[in-house]
């Protein structure tokens, strides 16, 4: 047995599993640290992360970046983009037989699908479209059994745009990020926790790809600390939220950008205080 192969099987199933998708680079790997790190004196994680990336080459390096960094888990190839029937439903059943139930799942993987809809092929709108909201929600089907006898959770990664959209912005990306968000009270009926974090300006690469360079300034501006959100400060807020116990949320997190109507019950703006024991 490889060290590798140690490394995973020394967690086996004695901690809580989070599945988090899109997870080789940006918020995605921030989060993989932020779960699956050692976090006490006796060098235990407190999960097991099952991170997800898209290609064989994205799941080889960040298994070796988890080895080296001694984070809690394994790395698994799924392909979000893939509309047939069937595939996100076999890929479940794999992994839960290796890895066991999840107690927490986290739709992070994002597809800007950039560009208007004419200029936008068929297959990437399809793409787009299941990426965005379709894979996700089938990742959510297939572990609702398995969330709801977890007292589980399910965060969705949203986006301001589907509130807010900046001008040019992808049809597909602002009309999927918004569907993700009103599924929520919906999902949150089933008997597990599903909130949906709406998010500002992160420094990631869609905020450095699809933003403007042009309007950047203007957009900082804004923003009570004139910068954007780093991975690492998102990643705390999901993971506060997650372990909160709240359900059934809308939660806007971008620094001043957007605030939700006072009268919404279902839409609040994120404050550390609010989620923190």
């Amino acid at each position: 047995m490889t060290s590798k192969s140690l490394h995973i099987a020394e967690h086996n199933q004695s901690e809580p599993l989070v599945i988090i998708s899109g997870a080789n680079c940006g918020l995605g790997l921030s989060l993989v640290r932020r779960f699956g790190r050692p976090r006490d004196q006796d060098n235990n994680a407190l999960y097991r992360v099952l991170a997800t990336a898209r290609t064989e080459d994205a799941v080889s390096r960040l298994n070796d970046l988890m080895q080296n960094e001694g984070i809690a888990g394994e790395a698994s190839l799924i392909e979000l983009d893939r509309p047939e029937p069937g595939y996100i439903s076999d890929w479940y059943e794999e992994v839960t037989v290796k890895h066991g139930e999840p107690t927490l799942l986290i739709n992070n993987a994002g597809d800007p699908a950039p560009g208007s809809l004419e200029e936008l092929t068929d297959e990437a709108i399809i793409g787009g479209t299941t990426t965005n909201f379709i894979s996700p929600l089938l990742l959510i089907k297939h572990a609702s059994r398995h969330l709801r006898r977890n007292n589980g959770g399910v965060l969705n990664i949203s986006s301001l745009a589907a509130s807010a959209p900046l001008p040019g912005m992808s049809p597909v990306y602002v009309g999927t990020k918004a569907a993700i968000n009103m599924s929520t009270t919906p999902l949150a009926e089933q008997g597990y926790r599903v909130n949906s974090l709406v998010l500002g300006a992160v420094d990631t690469r869609m905020w450095h790809d699809n933003v403007p360079d042009s309007i950047k300034p203007a957009i900082q501006e804004q923003m009570r600390s004139g910068r954007p959100y780093l991975t690492e400060e998102v990643a705390r807020a999901a993971r506060l939220i997650l372990e909160s116990g709240i359900t059934r949320k809308i939660i806007h997190m971008n620094d001043g950008l957007y605030d939700p109507a006072p009268d919404d019950p279902f839409q609040i703006t994120y404050k550390e205080q609010d989620f923190s024991s």
